[in-house]
């Protein structure tokens, strides 16, 4: 993981830019309690990469969504989902996506 300064510079363009933290994932090693005040009370899930989930609605009737690793080599990944889209349809894709930065992760 990257270090606190850093994480709270990319959150802060992320919000810049009108992103919102909707999750976090830590690997234990990083565990909850040490960072969980930087992210402002999102929800941290346990996992095998450190990585923020942001969300952002665009005009056109769809919410992007993009996961940023935290690390050294910055990499995120970026998908947007019509509004309406089911809740399970949005985690499944989202789930995905997990798979694919944790393969870029490794």
């Amino acid at each position: 993981m990257i270090p606190v300064e850093e994480i709270t510079k990319v959150l802060a363009l992320y919000e810049k830019h009108g992103w919102k933290i909707s999750r976090v994932l830590l690997s234990s090693e990083n565990g909850s309690q040490q960072y969980s005040e930087i992210f402002g009370g999102a929800p941290v899930v346990n996992s095998e990469f450190d990585a923020v989930w942001f969300s952002r609605k665009r005009q056109d009737g769809r919410t992007a969504w993009e996961i940023r690793l935290l690390s050294t080599t910055p990499y995120a990944l970026c998908e947007s989902f019509p509004d309406d889209s089911s809740k399970e349809f949005v985690e499944a894709e989202k789930r995905n996506m997990e798979n694919r930065l944790a393969e870029k992760a490794s």
